[in-house]
């Protein structure tokens, strides 16, 4: 009787309790499907092991000592380009995640709320080759980058947390460069209409736009923002 394949799992963290958590929930729920082959608490110690082990999937921290996740990853990717490599990062933002799949990652996990049954779900949706949980930042960021073509990539250019900002106030409301101003700066810092002017001019080079109107479709088309976000009527008021 031939022998049932179970894939090989990396955990690449700098907490050892986070890594150790997740061992424990393979070994106990993941018995003829996945096992823990290596460890490892830094991106070097990381690329170490894929090269002796040959894991089938990785499941990678960003914030890593030594060697950030995300040259890990490509470096990783290197050694073993059929390396499944799942991310399990605290960052949330768009540039991260971008990054993340640019280096070669297949799914993108924020650790905010995660558990244990979740965290082992992507690894195994991944392992089967299925695309990360529709609805999501990083479902529709994968599809955006992976059916882009080279010359359609500069769409995808990560926006800064205030340059996203400033986009979703324009879209969703249309509102003026003085009422973005108003509206970010509050009670708590003083912005000028040219600093919105600035991130503007930051937006519509990133995203290759002409002018505001432009810019939400390319932003809506990389889902960057969704549709209903969009404010088409006001689209002339910046």
């Amino acid at each position: 009787m031939k022998n049932k394949h179970i894939d090989k799992l990396l955990l690449v963290d700098d907490h050892r309790l986070m890594r150790e958590s997740l061992i424990t929930y393979v070994e106990d729920h993941c018995k003829g499907q996945l096992t823990v082959v290596a460890q490892a608490g830094d991106g070097v110690a990381a690329i170490e092991a894929v090269r002796k082990h040959r894991p089938t999937v990785a499941l990678v921290d960003i914030g890593l000592p030594l060697m950030d996740g995300i040259t890990a990853i490509r470096e990783m990717k290197k050694i073993h380009p059929s390396l499944i490599v799942v991310v399990f990062s605290t960052f949330e933002d768009q540039a991260h995640v971008v990054s993340a799949i640019r280096a070669g990652a297949d799914d993108y996990i924020f650790k905010k709320d995660a558990s244990a049954a979740q965290v082992v779900g992507n690894i195994l949706r991944a392992v089967g080759g299925s695309a990360p949980a529709p609805n999501t930042l990083q479902n529709r960021l994968f599809t955006a980058i992976r059916g882009a073509e080279p010359d359609q990539l500069v769409g995808i250019t990560p926006l800064t947390g205030a340059e996203l900002e400033v986009l979703k106030l324009a879209a969703n409301h249309g509102y003026s460069m003085k009422e973005i101003a108003q509206s970010l700066g509050g009670k708590q810092r003083s912005l000028s209409e040219n600093t919105i002017r600035k991130h503007l001019t930051h937006i519509y080079e990133k995203l290759g736009a002409r002018n505001q109107a432009h810019a939400i479709a390319l932003a809506i088309k990389t889902g960057i923002i969704t549709a209903q976000d969009a404010s088409p009527a006001d689209s002339s008021s910046l």
